[in-house]
This record gives structure tokens, sequence and C-alpha cells, in this order.
């Protein structure tokens, strides 16, 4: 009975309440006071693993301190300082609360097996809708194909079937025949997956056609 009366007194007392803060992480934001306090405070959902927030406690000179997913903080707090850049999207939800370790604890949440697999399967998939496409002209000046793109997932090149010179391709402005990743004659493709980076050609002759398409 006597350990009853403890929890309802506990209870009462709304010591060990815990709370919840939802950031919509698609907004950005840099050192916005939200006044919430406790002493433990956890990032319980986050759309993505790896998103992190930046987050400073009871001072916003005091220092910033990176966290995601399952990370917990144990220390008294009066107001948070958080910080969200900018190319995130989707909710976190965060849990806090006030007392002692024994009275409040947020345990790790498990393993997220069906998101992960989720994204294996986008990638798998592909998007539904082509990045770009087109077919430039490639000269004897080497020029962007395609510039960084966080985006892509792969891309395809082709050399027109009309060309008369060779086009070759690679990473930079610096590529030549000597130093290409491909040397495309008329029809001949390339492609690669998994690289985002810049594209860059450069032809034997003026006026060649480089068909193009990224996914």
């Amino acid at each position: 009975m006597k350990e009853e009366r403890d929890i309802a007194k506990i209870i009462e007392s709304r010591i060990a309440q815990p709370k919840r803060l939802t950031l919509n992480l698609a907004l950005p934001i840099t050192d916005k006071e939200f006044h919430i306090g406790g002493t433990m405070l956890g990032i319980w959902d986050a759309p993505l693993a790896g998103d992190t927030i930046l987050v400073r406690f009871n001072d916003q000179s005091a220092d910033q301190i990176p966290m995601k997913l399952q990370q917990i903080i144990v220390a008294p707090f009066d107001k948070v300082f958080i910080t969200v850049a900018a190319g995130l999207v989707g909710n976190m939800e965060i849990l806090y609360g006030a007392g002692t370790v024994e009275f409040f604890r947020i345990y790790p949440a498990g393993p997220q097996p069906a998101g992960v697999l989720e994204n294996i399967l986008a990638e798998l998939q592909g998007d539904l809708i082509d990045e770009d496409y087109g077919t430039p002209v490639i000269g004897m000046v080497a020029a962007v194909v395609y510039a960084a793109n966080a985006g892509r997932k792969g891309f395809d090149l082709q050399a027109g079937l009309g060309n008369a010179g060779n086009v070759y391709i690679g990473f930079d402005n610096a590529v030549t025949a000597a130093n290409a990743v491909a040397a495309l004659v008329a029809g001949q493709s390339y492609s690669r997956s998994d690289y985002r980076g810049p594209l860059w050609a450069i032809a034997s002759a003026a006026g060649q056609l480089l068909n193009r398409s990224e996914v």
C-alpha cells in the first residue's frame, strides 16, 4: 500500500510526466528558443535515423549539441535553443520531462528495419520521373554535361549516331582524350549509378552530339 501511495504522490506532483515537442524539420530555424524544462530530453522519432538537430541548453551562448534519433541528454534545463538546417523533411518527435533517472527515463527506440528496406527499395526502383535529359552539342572546349546533383541515382550517355568525332567524358573541366573516364565513338554509350558529382565532356571535333539522361 505504501508503494502505491508513493506512486500516486509522484503522479500527482507530475514530476515524472513525459511531455512531447514536435519539430517540423522542413522549416529551418536557427537558435529558436523553446521554453521547456526538465532533467531529460531525447529524440523519440524522426523521419530518418541520420536527421540531426543542434541543441543549446539554458543559454544561447552554450555549446551546440548535435542530437538525432535515440540520443538522450540527462541534465537540468529550463529552456532550449534549437537549430534545424535546411534540406530536411517530416516531423521529429522530442520527449522531455523532469525527475530522477529512476522516475523518468527515455529508452532508445528499437531498430527500424522497415524504413531501411523502404529506402533500399526506392533506390532499386528509381524515380518515377527523370531528373533531366537532352542532347547537348559538344565541341573542342570542355563543357558541363551535368552539374552535381544530390538527387541523382544514375545517368546514361550516348554519343550521337551521326557523330564524325569522338566524345570524351570526365569528372572535371580538365577532361581530355588522354585522361577521360570514357571515350565514346558514334552510337557508343556510357552509364553509371550512384554518382552524384559533375560530368564534363570534350570532343575531338566541333559539333558532336551527346544524348544524356539523368535519373
